[in-house]
């Protein structure tokens, strides 16, 4: 679920962003076979242009499935 935060690097201490808390709720559900097609637009969201690329469909699930408003 968790991949680390880039360059093979973790930080166990480190907080949990939005984006990463998504990418991991989204993985999960992709482990336990749930559907990961519903999508929602990010554009009411002011930062939607700085949600990472790894993040975006994690994060546009997420809001379809209401877990992030």
């Amino acid at each position: 679920m968790v991949n680390g935060v880039g360059h093979g690097m973790f930080e166990p201490d480190g907080n949990v962003t939005r984006e990463q808390m998504a990418a991991i709720l989204y993985r999960y559900a992709g482990t336990r076979g749930e559907d990961l097609s519903p999508s929602a637009a990010l554009g009411d969201f002011p930062d939607a242009a700085q949600v990472q690329a790894y993040a975006r469909a994690p994060m546009q699930w997420c809001v379809a499935l209401g877990y992030i408003g």
